[in-house]
């Protein structure tokens, strides 16, 4: 009797440590950003959007604005294989701007996905330019193509929240 109590307080005792155990998850807490303007870190920053339909979480995210242009770049994806969205505006103010292939705007998705094709599509709309606090805001949307292949890569709903720039 001795040998099977001490047995089933064993048992308990490892399900109990099993079952407590949480899988490790391989993507950043979202809200994380580099906040390089040696302002304070932005509250709630925000980088999110449905990548071919599947929710996705934007972290490392920062903007330059540089001679009349804004460059706003993120990872997606999971830390041990990111992908980097990058958004090239040629204006450095609020406004909506086509990315499209005779324009000088442009979404590029892991490099090689982009809105520079006869294809591709896209528009990227910056609602806030926040001076004091060195923040943009805005919302983008597109269809990019790897050159010379015809497969769709959807980026909709995209969301950017105080993400925090600097300026060179």
């Amino acid at each position: 009797m001795k040998n099977y109590l001490k047995a089933s307080i064993i048992v308990l005792t490892l399900a109990s440590v099993m079952v407590s155990c949480k899988k490790d998850d391989d993507t950043a807490p979202t809200g994380t950003n580099n906040n390089n303007n040696n302002n304070p870190p932005v509250e709630n920053p925000e980088f999110s959007l449905q990548l071919n339909f599947q929710k996705k979480e934007g972290r490392n995210f920062k903007a330059v604005m540089k001679d009349g242009t804004i460059t706003i770049n993120a990872e997606i994806g999971s830390i041990t294989s990111p992908q980097t969205l990058l958004f090239y505006v040629n204006a450095a103010t609020t406004g909506t701007y086509v990315t499209k292939e005779a324009t000088d705007h442009k979404i590029v998705y892991a490099g090689i996905y982009s809105t520079q094709r006869p294809e591709g599509d896209g528009k990227i709309t910056i609602s806030a330019i926040d001076t004091q606090n060195k923040t943009l805001s805005g919302t983008f949307n597109a269809i990019v193509f790897e050159e010379g292949k015809t497969v769709k890569t959807y980026l909709t709903e995209g969301k950017m929240v105080k993400i925090p720039y600097t300026e060179e």
